[in-house]
């Protein structure tokens, strides 16, 4: 988004609306979630913590 199109403003509504609008879904993602859901959601923040933790290319080693 270029922000030199949208003034202060209207920068801060479109933040305010969008953070309305991620707010508002939680009860619509709780309600829904599935136990496959959280384990995917589980492996995907696994894998960034060990990337994260371990920055290097581990097939380097093998």
């Amino acid at each position: 988004m270029n922000t030199e199109v949208l003034d202060k403003s209207t920068l801060k509504e479109i933040f305010e609306m969008r953070l309305a609008l991620e707010i508002g879904m939680v009860d619509f993602v709780i309600e829904r979630v599935k136990p496959e859901d959280i384990a995917e959601l589980r492996a995907i923040v696994s894998v960034k913590i060990y990337q994260k933790i371990l920055p290097i290319d581990i097939n380097y080693y093998r």
